[in-house]
């Protein structure tokens, strides 16, 4: 099963199953709202910090609530090669997606899952129906082959793709 670590959803499983907001008494959270507000607060202030906190605690949450039964190998981006630079978005630099795989690999040692790193390049402009790359494919949360006409959530795509990649496939388009 393919899994794509996402910025607005914590993750996005390639058997169409995907992180949502959460409800905590009358508050609704979601990771964007929270990493948006950890880039409006001041760097290295207590306000920061339990930011950042919450961030951690409410992805562990949420990934804890997948249910692994039934699953021998979960594949996931490679996303170790990222670098945010100055011309990044501030949102993406907030990103705290190693404490997620992180996570992710302690649940899947936990329930003798094999954890498959895969090469993140394409994975979200790639087709998974019919393997077109095109850049103009995906647009935000929406997946939109231009080649074929396949329609889906962009998340899903991008997990889909990672379930049926290796290292030894090429991409094509």
């Amino acid at each position: 099963i393919g899994c794509d670590i996402g910025i607005s959803s914590v993750f996005a499983l390639s058997d169409f199953r995907i992180s949502h907001d959460e409800k905590t008494g009358s508050k609704t959270y979601n990771l964007s709202k929270i990493y948006n507000k950890i880039c409006k607060a001041k760097i290295n202030s207590k306000h920061c910090k339990k930011l950042k906190t919450h961030a951690i605690n409410y992805s562990n949450q949420v990934l804890n609530l997948i249910s692994l039964s039934n699953i021998k190998e979960l594949h996931i981006e490679d996303l170790k090669g990222l670098r945010f630079g100055k011309k990044c978005r501030p949102f993406l630099r907030c990103w705290r997606y190693p404490l997620i795989i992180q996570k992710i690999n302690s649940l899947c040692e936990n329930n003798g899952i094999k954890l498959v790193r895969i090469d993140k390049n394409y994975t979200s402009q790639r087709c998974s129906l019919c393997g077109w790359v095109q850049k103009k494919n995906r647009e935000k949360k929406r997946f939109n082959c231009l080649k074929c006409t396949y329609t889906c959530d962009a998340d899903i795509n991008a997990a889909k793709n990672i379930s049926i990649l290796n290292e030894n496939d090429t991409i094509q388009g």
